[in-house]
C-alpha cells in the first residue's frame, strides 16, 4: 500500500527575501547601481561619452555642396552631362533661371542679334549690321530664334492624374478666340495686335492664372501655381511679368505606374493602373517675340499686295466699259 505524506510547499518569496534585502541595504549604503561591479565607474564612462566620435560620416546640407547650383542649371539647360549624379543627393525643387546660349548659336550670331535687338527693339531680318568695321546681314532659323529670345521653362511635379484628362484641361490655355462673340472682349489683356491664321491670340501669364483660379478641377491649382513660378523665374531674368504671355503648354506621362487588383463581381478582377503626368510651359517675352512675329506677318502681306497691283501691260483694246 502506498503511505500517505505530506506534499512540500517552497515559497521562493521567503527564499529570497532575505537576500533582496541585503541588497537593499548595500545600494542605499553605497550609492551606486546593482551593476556598478560590471559597468565600472560612471565618470569614466562620462568621459567616453563627451570623447568626439571619427569614425561618424559627416553629411553636408544639399544647399552647401557646390556641385548643388550647377546640377539645377543642368537641369534648367537639358544639354549638359553629370558623371557623379548617383553620388550627389538632389531634392525635388525647380531649377534656377540661368541664360545659357552655349552650343547652339555662334559668339558672332549671338553678338549680331544683340545688336539687332538694340537698334530695332526686337529683331528684324534683312538689315544691315555693323560690326567691327565689317557690315553683315544675318538670317536665323526658327530653332536659333528660338534659343537666342528670351523664355522661361518651367516643369512641374509628379501629379496624380491621366494624360486624358489634362489634355481636355489644359486645351483652352493654348489660345483665345475674338472672331465671333469676343470681338470686342477683354481689350485689356490684348498683348499686342498678332493673331495666326485661326485669329487666335494668347494668353497672358496673368490672364492665365486668372482664368485657372475658376476652375474646378484639380488641376486649375496646380497649373496655376506652375505659372507664378514661371513669373518669380521670368522676373529673376529682368523679363515684366506684364510682358510675359503662355507661348506653350503641354503634358506627358511620368512613368512608374503602381498597379492594384481591381476586384469585380461574380469571381472576376482587373488590373488597376494609377497613372502620373507632369506639365510643362514655356512663357515669353512679348515686346521681342510677338513685335517679331507681327512683324514678319505684316512683310508677308505686303508682299502679296505687291504681287496683285503689280503693273502690266493691258492685252488688246481696252473697252470703254467695266466687266467686273
Amino acid at each position: 500500500m502506498l503511505k500517505s505524506f505530506n506534499s512540500l510547499h517552497i515559497s521562493s518569496h521567503r527564499l529570497f527575501s532575505n537576500s533582496y534585502k541585503v541588497l537593499q541595504k548595500e545600494v542605499a549604503s553605497s550609492n551606486q547601481s546593482l551593476l556598478g561591479d560590471i559597468s565600472g565607474d560612471t565618470e569614466e564612462i562620462q568621459e567616453v561619452l563627451k570623447t568626439p566620435d571619427t569614425t561618424k560620416r559627416i553629411i553636408t546640407p544639399y544647399k552647401e555642396d557646390p556641385l548643388y547650383q550647377k546640377y539645377r542649371e543642368a537641369i534648367y539647360v537639358g544639354k549638359t552631362m553629370r558623371d557623379d549624379l548617383k553620388k550627389l543627393r538632389i531634392p525635388i525643387l525647380p531649377p534656377k533661371p540661368v541664360v545659357e546660349m552655349k552650343g547652339v548659336v555662334s559668339p558672332l550670331k549671338a553678338i549680331l542679334y544683340k545688336k539687332n535687338v538694340e537698334e530695332n527693339g526686337f529683331f528684324k531680318f534683312d538689315k544691315e549690321i555693323v560690326h567691327e568695321g565689317r557690315v553683315y546681314k544675318v538670317n536665323f532659323t526658327p530653332e536659333e530664334l528660338e534659343a537666342l529670345e528670351p523664355s522661361v521653362y518651367v516643369e512641374s511635379y509628379r501629379i496624380k492624374s491621366s494624360l486624358k484628362k489634362a489634355y481636355l484641361f489644359l486645351s483652352f490655355l493654348s489660345h483665345k478666340d475674338y472672331s465671333r462673340n469676343n470681338a470686342g472682349a477683354n481689350i485689356k489683356w490684348k498683348l499686342i495686335e498678332y493673331r495666326n491664321r485661326n485669329n487666335e491670340f494668347k494668353f497672358t501669364a496673368e490672364e492665365a492664372i486668372t482664368q485657372l483660379q475658376f476652375q474646378k478641377k484639380k488641376l486649375g491649382k496646380v497649373v496655376a501655381d506652375l505659372l507664378k513660378r514661371g513669373i518669380e523665374n521670368g522676373e529673376a531674368l529682368n523679363i515684366p511679368r506684364e510682358k510675359l504671355y503662355l507661348d506653350k503648354i503641354w503634358v506627358g506621362s511620368d512613368g512608374g505606374r503602381r498597379k492594384q487588383v481591381d476586384i469585380k463581381g461574380r469571381g472576376r478582377s482587373g488590373i488597376l493602373e494609377h497613372n502620373w503626368i507632369h506639365i510643362k510651359c514655356i512663357l515669353k517675352n512679348s515686346d521681342i517675340t510677338l513685335k517679331r512675329m507681327k512683324y514678319e506677318q505684316d512683310v508677308r502681306q505686303f508682299k502679296r499686295l505687291e504681287l496683285k497691283t503689280k503693273a502690266t501691260p493691258l492685252r488688246g483694246p481696252a473697252s470703254g466699259v467695266y466687266k467686273w
